[in-house]
């Protein structure tokens, strides 16, 4: 490790530099670090709070002034979360992050490896030090005290990512100022979700503005003067990312890929139909998913998850590349076979909705599956009046709503808790648990964890080898969520086969000669029911329909 990586027992004496400027977190901005910083004055000390890179647009451009500048003897660097992905990047392992893949490193790839992996060696974890009256510690992500055994019973992680969730720094800047004096200063980046003011305490300030959102970049001046903060707006950014409501509203209008639904002040967008069928996604399909606004105010009334993909259907859900981009341990649910139902609380009443109509018949169905399932529904109401959140069901319907997969009975599975907000966040699996008991909800089921990408490759590859059997229990697939919070899924190969024979039905049913050369196995099938239709059978659901034709012909698709 690098002699300035290391830690010491004692703060080192900093008051040799008329003054320390201390940067927050930059994020790909280099136009407003460049205004922030002036002339580089060779008589102050520079401490950066790290997170470098990523969601600017300007990542190349800051990447070229870190590694100009990492030996200057008046600069600290310190690492923030966001450079374990170019320190992997750098050094030919293993990198995860979306943003990361698929935004920072075409910005970046004209710049040496070399340098940056001379770059991320010189990063420190903290800085320590003594000015004037005052000790100092600065770190990226912030925590509550120090031990009784000092700074080097502190770990790495809580340096880097903070203690507590990432919504907790106002309790830990809260603890620091109660447990410290109060010329013990912390000086911390990384989190800030309430928009607060710098400085939070006397003795603890926050760096994390969003610049990369059109906010500002954050800095702390000390000197013989005294504290003073300093923000600087940033006016390079990308205008989708940063976008507000109001905006995001216009912008969806604008989309012609995305549909706009009205229910009084209430509207609710959606890709449409040819977004899905041509492939069309980017960052306002994708999020437009069930997305529900209140355009007269423009508060979010509900929503749901962000367009995810299918192992294999898109470039970054290939094998080859969750390879390299998928952040490990990597947690499997089971992905039930219904249809999608969420609730919310709005204006005092219950908000309950399909994923883009609440009145139409299948918002009703989840209505019926709520009061019938929910056994402790006047919690829920509770809940949800103290929380600006969405809850996500899978609503099993097994009478009005028969999908693939045979259920005994009907089912409202609760999937996640997300808040109601523009940036997607959904909350713990914990939490959700300790819902689903405090409400009486069954929760998705957890199917396990998995270490590394060799062991989810062989399991991968294990589910898609499933028997195509129906006489034996079959799941629809499974969602994947990694470290990162990225999220893939995949679909058995059971429940594909069917969806194409409900297709197949489809067309004996409408009388509609196939358009394409069916499989053997559609074959059989469609000469099967084109039989039966003459003989008088009437129209069944798919699971009647497979399990008539597996008693009488025995047919288990396995040639």
């Amino acid at each position: 490790m690098d002699a300035n990586c290391v830690i010491s027992l004692a703060p080192a004496d900093y008051n040799r530099y008329a003054k320390i400027i201390v940067i927050g977190d930059i994020h790909g901005c280099h136009t407003v670090l460049k205004e922030a910083l002036g002339e580089i004055n060779p008589d102050w000390l520079y401490i950066f709070v790290g997170d470098y890179l990523d969601r600017g647009v300007e990542n190349r451009e800051v990447l070229e002034f870190l590694v100009l500048n990492y030996n200057r003897e008046n600069f600290i660097f310190l690492e923030g979360n966001h450079e374990s992905a170019l320190r992997s990047y750098a050094e030919d392992e293993k990198y995860n992050g979306t943003v990361f893949t698929y935004k920072t490193v075409p910005q970046i790839s004209s710049v040496p490896k070399k340098d940056i992996r001379q770059f991320c060696r010189r990063l420190r974890q903290c800085a320590y030090f003594t000015y004037g009256d005052n000790t100092f510690l600065v770190c990226h992500g912030g925590i509550p005290t120090v031990p009784p055994a000092g700074l080097l019973t502190v770990s790495t992680s809580a340096m880097i990512e903070g203690v507590g969730s990432y919504e907790d720094y106002l309790p830990v800047a809260a603890a620091w100022h109660e447990r410290q004096p109060e010329n013990f200063i912390q000086i911390f980046g990384h989190r800030n979700t309430l928009k607060s003011e710098t400085r939070l305490f006397p003795n603890v300030f926050c760096l994390e503005g969003k610049v990369e959102l059109g906010g500002e970049l954050r800095t702390v001046e000390i000197s013989g003067d005294g504290i003073r903060t300093c923000e600087y707006s940033n006016k390079v950014f990308d205008p989708i990312l940063a976008a507000d409501v109001p905006d995001l509203i216009k912008r969806l209008r604008q989309n012609k890929y995305i549909v706009e639904k009205n229910f009084g002040c209430i509207s609710s967008f959606n890709f449409s139909d040819k977004a899905f069928e041509r492939g069309i996604w980017n960052e306002q399909t994708i999020t437009a998913r069930g997305l529900f606004i209140d355009v007269s105010n423009g508060n979010i009334v509900a929503r749901g998850y962000r367009k995810f993909f299918n192992i294999g259907e898109r470039e970054e859900t290939r094998l080859e590349t969750l390879e390299k981009t998928m952040k490990f341990p990597v947690q499997l649910y089971i992905k039930e076979n219904g249809f999608l139902g969420m609730m919310s609380m709005y204006n005092g009443e219950l908000f309950i909705t399909s994923k883009s109509n609440p009145t139409s018949t299948f918002a009703g169905y989840a209505r019926d599956l709520v009061e019938k399932c929910c056994t402790r529904l006047e919690y829920l109401k509770d809940y949800l009046a103290k929380n600006n959140v969405t809850l996500l069901f899978e609503c099993i319907d097994i009478e009005n709503d028969p999908h693939l997969i045979r259920y005994p009975q009907n089912r409202l599975v609760l999937l996640d808790i997300i808040d109601n907000e523009l940036e997607f966040r959904h909350h713990s699996y914990e939490e959700l648990k300790e819902l689903g008991e405090k409400a009486g909800i069954e929760v998705k089921k957890d199917a396990g964890t998995i270490g590394c990408f060799s062991d989810f490759s062989n399991w991968y590859k294990s589910q898609m080898a499933e028997s195509l059997d129906p006489g034996i229990s079959h799941l629809e697939g499974y969602v994947i969520e990694d470290a990162s919070g990225f999220m893939v899924k995949i679909k058995l190969p059971f429940y594909s086969k069917w969806k194409y024979m409900r297709s197949v039905a489809g067309l004996v049913y409408n009388n509609t000669p196939p358009r394409r050369t069916l499989s053997k196995h559609a074959q059989r099938f469609y000469s099967w029911l084109t039989r039966k239709v003459e003989e008088g059978l009437p129209r069944k659901s798919i699971i009647d329909l497979r399990d008539l034709y597996f008693t009488e012909t025995g047919d288990r698709f396995d040639d």
